[in-house]
Formats: structure tokens, C-alpha cells, sequence
């Protein structure tokens, strides 16, 4: 009779086999990771780009229902102030202005389509991070400083660029104000520079012109 052959595995046949169990284990994993970091990549850029979207759709659809309003007594105007600004070598401008285009940022009954709207930023000096804050005010009393409330919108942005095409000069302006120009820009170009988490910089923009309803 045969004897059986009761032979196992050879410490080296062992070893070479949880060598190549390693590696392949290693690379599902490497791969796995780089897929989901992939995915993280991806969601944080598509959050980014959504947030610019939404914020330049909201502004734009303020700026053409602007508004100019002027004193049949003293002919003083009110309805745009838009200035530009610089923290850090970065261009972030304010704007505030007098729109029919208002839609509460919640289901306020007392709300009309009237208000006044303002963007800036409050910066924090310690980090650099600039948060870009939105004001309303439906109660219209012809004064930007005062009244309303203060939402943050978001950290994200870079740089927000307004700039003014003025009709008169046949040319473009960083900075506007309605009373002393006795009216509104015909164009309004909106820039923005969103900061990416995972990414580069996501840029937008878009050109707006007013209702030329007084």
C-alpha cells in the first residue's frame, strides 16, 4: 500500500503567499482610498460651485429689478452705492441697493417686493477669512445704514469684483453712487473667486442690466 503523503506547506511557500495576499490588499485599498478621496474632491467642488451659482443668481435677479428713486423737492437720488474694497490684496467689494426684486430669505407676511439689499464683508484679522454677509430691509426708509437684518452667506469667496458701465462716459467704473450721478449704470459685471477646499479657485460671473424704470 501507498504510503500517504502527509507534506504540507514550506514556511517559504507560506510567506510568499501572505507576500502577494499583502500586496493585493494594499492595492484594493490604495484604490478605495482614491476613489472616495475622489468623491470627497468632487462633492466639495460641486458645494463650492453651487454656492456661487445660487449667490450670483440672487444678486443678478436683485440688480434688474434695481430701483431709482429721486426727491421731486431736492432732486436727491438714492437706489445704488456700490464702492470697492481691498483686504489683503484681494479685491472685495460692497454694494447696497434699492431693488422691486425681493424675496424674503423666509415666509415674513409683512414682506413686500420693496427693500433694500446690501453685500459685504466682515474679515476676520486673525485667519484673513472673509465672510460675505447680506443685509435686507423691507421697511424702505431711503437709508442703507439703517434697519433690517444681517444674514452671512458664506466664507468661501476669494474675491467679488463689482464693476459699473456708466452710459455717460461710455466706460466702465469700479465704484457707483446713484445720488451724486443723478442714476443708474446701464450694465452691472458681476466677478466672483470661490476657495475650494479640495480644489483651485472656481470662478463666476455674470452681466446684469437694470430695468430702466425710474
Amino acid at each position: 500500500m501507498k504510503p500517504l503523503d502527509r507534506r504540507g506547506f514550506t514556511l517559504l511557500e507560506i510567506l510568499v503567499a501572505l507576500a502577494i495576499l499583502g500586496v493585493v490588499v494594499s492595492a484594493v485599498y490604495a484604490s478605495f482610498f482614491s476613489v472616495s478621496a475622489s468623491a470627497e474632491r468632487l462633492a466639495s467642488a460641486e458645494e463650492t460651485l453651487q454656492t456661487g451659482r445660487a449667490l450670483l443668481e440672487m444678486l443678478s435677479r436683485e440688480l434688474r429689478g434695481l430701483t431709482y428713486w429721486q426727491d421731486p423737492t431736492t432732486q436727491e437720488g438714492f437706489g445704488l452705492e456700490g464702492h470697492p474694497g481691498a483686504e489683503a490684496d484681494r479685491r472685495l467689494d460692497s454694494i447696497r441697493l434699492l431693488t422691486r426684486n425681493y424675496i424674503p430669505s423666509d415666509a415674513d407676511p409683512a414682506a413686500g417686493a420693496m427693500a433694500e439689499i446690501g453685500y459685504f464683508f466682515d474679515v476676520d484679522a486673525a485667519s484673513g477669512t472673509a465672510r460675505l454677509i447680506r443685509s435686507e430691509d423691507p421697511a424702505v426708509d431711503l437709508d442703507f445704514e439703517t434697519g433690517g437684518r444681517l444674514l452671512p452667506l458664506t466664507d468661501r469667496i476669494e474675491t467679488f469684483r463689482v464693476t459699473y458701465y456708466d452710459p455717460k462716459d461710455q466706460g466702465w467704473r469700479d465704484d457707483w453712487d446713484a445720488a451724486a450721478r443723478r442714476g443708474l449704470p446701464s450694465w452691472i459685471r458681476v466677478e466672483i473667486t470661490l476657495r475650494d477646499p479640495s480644489g483651485g479657485p472656481v470662478r463666476l460671473a455674470a452681466l446684469v442690466q437694470p430695468a430702466r424704470e425710474y
